[in-house]
């Protein structure tokens, strides 16, 4: 601020006196003096602040534009967050707001005087005014003119980054047809009862009439040729039609830097009242990011419709953080004109073509640092690249030197040309390693199901079901259960199949049979046999209590009112969890106790030995009290732990060799 030394040693004005004084109930008593100082040829408004005890607190200064800030007493308390320092001035600046309330309403609130004058002629208002009101109209205009000034600013800065920047075009639109959106295409049918039902392709807008359609199954349209997924029309109806959309993002070259632009794909699906459907591709351009190539920092960033500051040039706001775009489908227009200029030789928009997602801003980068891209992509092992760029850690270590790709990536070449043909990731190429172990070579379309169930390392969980049934048989149970289990992937519909033939052999049944190996309902038949496992664990489990108890029973005390006694079964433990609310019913204290590694005690006062009272914790490797717990986990109180360190002492410690032993072996 202008002449800040001379302001900061300015004395406050006297506190202004006042005909009636606050009660002294009141929290707050405060008044106001304003003073104009000429400095330099200039005119300077000063407030000051005083408390009750008429004692200055702080003053404001305003020179101009300028707003400044001084206390006189220590003040914890900071906007900046940082602690002012008495008698120094600090510049505000004109983006500080002067904070309307406290000055409009202060008058109002506590009934203060002011300086009507030296207000009213420093800011130009006419006499009889609130001079708080006043003030706060003269700060909001400059603060307003400034916010506008360097708004505009902002705004041409903006409008610099813009230039040149055209319209996405029509490749664009045909390759997100074709491409991300490429999954969404319904054939939309009318159910009658007939064998063949009419349907409507959602990407030509054809009809036909398609034999046994049915919900979620997948067809061909018989007009256009591509594959679709059956829907029910009237269901497009009452949900008033569908909105299917992707990220993707078009990379643009811009000469010493590139552009990424952030642009959401919808397609949006729906029923038109002459009984066909209409489909409409929508765009909206969401993030704009300008980047480095070389080294993939973000030099600027905008994104749209965040509302993070006010300044916006067709909806999009300038970010202030550094540019990070999350994965997207990457389009493949431009690539090969901005790798060729950076030297890369990965064939980048050759994946793109394929199907690419990964982060617009760090693909280049990444595709320099890990040179396996251009070999996964010649090899036309598109998926394996894809993922390579995505997670390098996931496939870089399986690329080992070796004479033939098969080598490398630890396959037979039959196996590879499979993963080729299919277009597999990482997962299948695992599912194929596995198989292999398992002297099993599967077909193509085989393999292509696997890729498409999202069935990789879990392949290996079907060891014990490939002894009896196909592959093909497997691939098709999975299928089936992913659909009525409502799971994601192959993986989940497989991790469910493994653990309930687990716990099926566990149980003792015959898994041998095929309706106990598959059965109709996998989810259902899975839980069903966890609850047996568990009746069978709860068996095992108190009779592996019941014998560590009995080892124990030398161990029982009684002394100065109260006992101690080991816990004989789970049920014991849950009513003891239960009453005294802490979690020796849980936390698998029972399964400890059945294995002999601890033991649970309860200490009862004698006059009542069935209601819990106190809850104690016994190592039996070391004979120690580990833990004692009264109720809601208490501290059970100076009585409860003389009582357990004297037992410790002449019990426990005394009898640990006769008594501990048999517990370990247990």
């Amino acid at each position: 601020m202008r002449g800040e030394k001379k302001l900061a040693a300015l004395p406050p004005l006297p506190c202004p006196e006042l005909a009636q004084r606050a009660p002294e109930g009141r929290k707050k008593w405060l008044r106001f003096r304003a003073q104009i100082e000429e400095l330099g040829g200039e005119r300077i408004l000063g407030v000051t602040v005083y408390d009750g005890h008429d004692r200055p607190l702080r003053r404001w200064w305003q020179n101009g534009d300028q707003y400044g800030y001084q206390c006189f007493q220590v003040e914890s308390y900071s906007y900046s967050g940082r602690k002012r320092e008495p008698g120094r001035l600090y510049d505000y600046g004109a983006d500080n707001d002067y904070g309307y309330r406290f000055w409009t309403q202060c008058e109002a609130l506590y009934g203060l005087s002011w300086d009507e004058r030296a207000v009213t002629d420093f800011c130009g208002g006419e006499a009889g005014e609130n001079p708080g009101e006043t003030l706060a109209a003269f700060h909001r205009d400059i603060r307003e003119r400034r916010l506008k000034e360097k708004h505009e600013r902002q705004r041409q800065a903006i409008l610099e980054d813009f230039q040149g920047i055209e319209e996405l075009g029509e490749e664009f639109k045909r390759w997100c047809i074709e491409g991300p959106l490429r999954k969404y295409r319904y054939l939309f049918y009318e159910y009658t009862g007939r064998k063949e039902q009419r349907a409507w392709c959602s990407h030509c807008g054809e009809a036909a009439l398609y034999p046994d359609a049915r919900e979620y199954e997948r067809g061909r349209c018989l007009r256009c040729g591509t594959e679709a997924e059956f829907r029910s029309r009237k269901k497009l109806e009452r949900s008033h039609g569908m909105l299917k959309r992707e990220w993707t993002a078009k990379i643009e070259d811009r000469g010493n830097e590139i552009l990424v632009r952030g642009v959401t794909a919808a397609l949006s699906i729906e029923a038109t009242a002459a009984g066909g459907v209409k489909r409409e591709l929508i765009l909206w351009e969401s993030y704009r990011g300008f980047s480095n190539p070389a080294t993939g920092e973000g030099r600027e960033s905008y994104d749209k419709g965040t509302g993070c500051w006010a300044v916006e040039v067709d909806g999009f706001h300038r970010e202030q953080q550094y540019y990070s775009m999350s994965v997207s489908w990457i389009a493949p227009t431009g690539l090969k004109q901005i790798r060729e200029r950076l030297g890369l030789r990965a064939p980048l928009e050759t994946l793109a073509e394929q199907g690419l997602r990964g982060r617009p801003g760090a693909i280049f980068r990444t595709a320099a640092e890990i040179p396996e891209t251009e070999y996964l992509i010649k090899g036309r092992l598109y998926r394996l690249a894809e993922e390579l760029l995505l997670d390098s850690r996931r496939i870089q270590a399986r690329l080992q030197p070796g004479q033939t790709a098969a080598e490398r990536l630890g396959v037979s070449a039959e196996s590879l040309e499979l993963l080729r043909r299919v277009n597999g990731g990482s997962g299948t190429l695992y599912g194929l390693r596995t198989l292999a172990m398992m002297d099993i070579r599967p077909k193509e379309d085989e393999v292509r199901d696997m890729a498409e169930l999202g069935l990789g390392e879990e392949v290996l969980a079907l060891m014990q079901v490939l002894e009896s049934v196909s592959l093909r048989k497997a691939l098709n149970y999975i299928r089936r259960q992913m659909k009525d289990a409502r799971l994601e992937s192959g993986d989940a519909a497989a991790r469910l199949w493994r653990d309930y033939l687990t716990m099926a052999d566990r149980a003792g049944l015959n898994t041998e049979d095929l309706q106990m190996l598959l059965p109709k309902r996998l989810r259902q038949a899975h839980d069903e046999t966890r609850a047996l496992c568990r009746v069978l664990d709860n068996r095992e489990r108190d009779e592996g209590i019941a014998k560590t108890a009995e080892r124990l029973a030398g161990l029982r005390w009684a002394w100065k009112g109260l006992e101690i006694r080991p816990a004989t079964s789970q049920a014991e433990l849950i009513r003891e969890g239960e009453i005294l609310s802490h979690c020796v019913g849980r936390s698998n204290y029972g399964q400890k106790m059945a294995m002999g590694t601890t033991a649970i005690f309860f200490i009862r006062r004698q006059k009542e030995p069935e209601k819990p009272f106190a809850t104690l914790e016994l190592g039996l490797k070391d004979g120690k009290v580990i833990q004692c717990y009264g109720e809601k986990d208490r501290y059970p109180g100076d009585r409860v732990k003389t009582f357990y360190t004297r037992w410790e002492e002449k019990i426990v410690q005394p009898g640990l060799k006769e008594n501990m032993k048999e517990a370990k072996s247990a």
